[in-house]
């Protein structure tokens, strides 16, 4: 047996490659004579640059930037070897990883940290700049990174508003004038793994302010407050924004840069793909492990474990989907035959049990799946 193992992280619990060394040890115990690659994966957010550390040509630039909170970290991004692109991931300086579960709040939060990342890139002469979106713990529709860049965002009398979800309705005027000059000859590229619109019941402060520390009231203000950011962006340019497919992601920088970067929106996964040896990978495998920490809705409209195994089922292979935990809600009978999906958490423990004990929980069903797979080989 060939297997390739290419899951993305379980988030909260386990990196995309401590699962790829569970599953890996697993095998070695199991199936010792079987051969196996890694290849921890993302869908372009949160995890990619471990990916394009393993299997791109390039390295990890660190440098000096804010998180969420505006506070002082340092932190990588990647740049290609031989081509003036950078790789920059917003969960970087923009994440819920690392803000104090009772700090995360997108009232207060902002991307001005990412901006500086991107500011750094340009000096060190990148011009084409690719966003990974994911994991963010904001919501002020890359308004952050914009006024990182020079732009600023000034109320009624003038004065300079700090880019934080809260404060997006005090926007009265976008001036862009003082931008940095480099922006012009520079293409933005936002990696993005969700179809959510900004606004609406299926957008961005719906969807994902929750789990990013929203009340019910916060999800109100973040909505109406991007409702009058948007619109302000698109008197800006132009453009119909408020609806594009998503433009949601990541609270919202996806629609928001598209408006005030021109920056292209592409899927993610392709992306990487394309930026890595999948495919000749993918081709040699004859059994796929993939997973993420919660098999959902979302998973199924375009998530990484999904297309993995979408593209093994294209191929006849069998692909093992396995999830810290499933939801109920999915349509597990729906599934292809060549798909088998895993829930990895027991019916005894809730979820912030399954999560604590998210690396014994997934050992044990790899173990007992490849134990089924020895029963035939």
């Amino acid at each position: 047996m060939q297997f390739l193992l290419i899951p993305d992280s379980f988030k909260g619990s386990l990196s995309a490659i401590e699962v790829t060394q569970i599953m890996s040890a697993c095998i070695e115990k199991v199936l010792p004579r079987s051969n196996y690659t890694t290849f921890p994966f993302s869908d372009g957010g949160e995890g990619a640059l471990d990916t394009l550390v393993e299997k791109a040509a390039g390295k990890l630039i660190f440098c000096d930037s804010v998180d969420a909170l505006n506070r002082k970290i340092n932190k990588p991004y990647f740049m290609f070897e031989k081509e003036a692109t950078g790789w920059i991931e917003l969960s970087q300086c923009a994440g819920l990883v690392g803000i104090e579960k009772k700090r995360q709040n997108p009232l207060k939060t902002s991307t001005l940290g990412v901006g500086h990342q991107i500011k750094h890139a340009l000096d060190l002469g990148c011009r084409k700049i690719i966003l990974g979106i994911g994991g963010s713990a904001t919501h002020d529709l890359g308004a952050g990174i914009f006024v990182a860049l020079g732009g600023q965002l000034l109320d009624h009398r003038g004065h300079a508003v700090f880019p934080s979800g809260g404060n997006l309705n005090r926007v009265y005027k976008i001036d862009n004038s003082l931008i940095d000059s480099r922006i012009e000859q520079t293409e933005f590229v936002i990696a993005c793994d969700v179809n959510n619109p900004l606004l609406g019941e299926k957008g961005a402060a719906y969807v994902y302010a929750t789990q990013k520390g929203a009340s019910s009231n916060m999800i109100e203000t973040l909505e109406t407050n991007g409702a009058h950011l948007i619109q302000l962006i698109e008197h800006l340019n132009g453009q119909r924004l408020n609806s594009i497919e998503g433009g949601g992601a990541a609270g919202g920088v996806a629609a928001g840069l598209k408006g005030l970067l021109d920056a292209q929106i592409t899927n993610g996964f392709d992306l990487l793909s394309k930026k890595t040896a999948l495919e000749k990978a993918l081709q040699k495998a004859t059994i796929i492990f993939t997973g993420e920490g919660r098999f959902d809705g979302q998973t199924a409209a375009g998530k990484l474990p999904f297309k993995i195994a979408q593209w093994g089922d294209e191929q006849k292979k069998i692909t093992f989907i396995f999830a810290g935990s499933v939801d109920p809600l999915v349509e597990q009978d729906k599934l292809s035959a060549n798909i088998r999906l895993i829930n990895c958490k027991p019916e005894h423990q809730n979820t912030e049990e399954a999560m604590k004990f998210a690396k014994q929980n997934l050992q044990n069903r790899v173990l007992s799946v490849l134990n089924e797979l020895k029963k035939i080989d």
